[in-house]
């Protein structure tokens, strides 16, 4: 084998390595905000006046603002875990089917899913969001079909 043969197997490997380590950098940096995130959010939990910094309206109900800070918390986990493949599509699919069939997890994403939506650069981003609103979607027709075959009462 020729020196050059070589140098761009060893080339290869350097490119391959710095690949590697780029995305272990991006992986730990994703933590630690979700971290920070986390330690934000964990005070606001336990005094609901403190949602107000995170954007809740301060006449929310605190059981709700609290909820919602939660869910938001849970979606961030959820997106997370995908990203980095700790679940698959077909887990994120069914754990998103079991979810929405809540009013108030569905009422979450109705407000939040815009931002979820939103452009991103990273394809597995976009897929999350596109899978969890697909799963949205088919609760809410899921839920109107049912409100359509409920058997209507007669007045006599």
């Amino acid at each position: 084998m020729s020196s050059v043969g070589i140098s761009v197997i060893a080339l290869a490997g350097v490119a391959l390595s710095l690949l590697m380590q780029r995305k272990q950098t991006r992986i730990s940096q994703v933590q630690a905000s979700r971290t920070m995130r986390l330690e934000l959010v964990k005070p606001a939990l336990e005094d609901p006046d403190l949602l107000a910094a995170w954007g809740y309206r301060e006449e929310t109900p605190a059981a709700e603002a609290r909820l919602r800070a939660y869910t938001n918390l849970v979606f961030a986990y959820l997106l997370t875990a995908f990203d980095l493949g700790t679940i698959t599509e077909p887990e994120l699919r069914s754990e998103m089917k079991r979810k929405f069939e809540s009013d108030k997890i569905r009422n979450f994403w109705k407000s939040s899913r815009e931002a979820y939506l939103e452009p991103s650069f990273r394809i597995r981003e976009r897929l999350f969001a596109r899978i969890v609103d697909e799963a949205y979607r088919a609760a809410l027709s899921e839920q109107v079909a049912q409100a359509g075959s409920e058997p209507r009462s007669t007045l006599a």
